[in-house]
């Protein structure tokens, strides 16, 4: 089995490195705890999480605030490789939910890398 959302639809949690603001934090995903035996049948939810704002709110329980473009650089690496790792690759997704900080703080090529890494690993519906 899988993590469930709120509407039944089985999820995984894509991240790996993320900035706290002294170096890199690891964090365990959900897909490297959870190895399916086969692809659900249920298409899944999937959440892309981009740990970067132009500053840390004071009301936000999120791990994610500024960083560096060499930071920047090196998460997007480490979550492409983990998207094309991912046990659950080839299966189908229905939706990708790009959230954390503040997404579009990635600049457009970083974005294209994980669209299409995203999309060559998932059978996107």
């Amino acid at each position: 089995g899988g993590r469930q959302t709120p509407g039944g639809t089985p999820s995984t949690v894509i991240t790996r490195k993320v900035p706290d603001g002294l170096g890199l934090v690891s964090l365990e995903s959900a897909a490297a705890r959870e190895r399916p035996s086969a692809h659900p049948s249920t298409p899944l939810a999937l959440y892309v999480h981009i740990p970067f704002c132009v500053r840390k709110c004071h009301y936000c329980d999120f791990t994610s605030g500024p960083a560096t473009a060499e930071i920047r650089q090196q998460y997007v690496s480490a979550l492409e490789a983990e998207i094309r790792s991912s046990p659950w690759r080839g299966a189908r997704a229905r939706t990708v939910f790009f959230g954390g900080g503040t997404p579009s703080e990635l600049d457009n090529p970083s974005l294209a890398v994980l669209v299409t890494a995203l999309r060559e690993s998932f059978a996107l519906e």
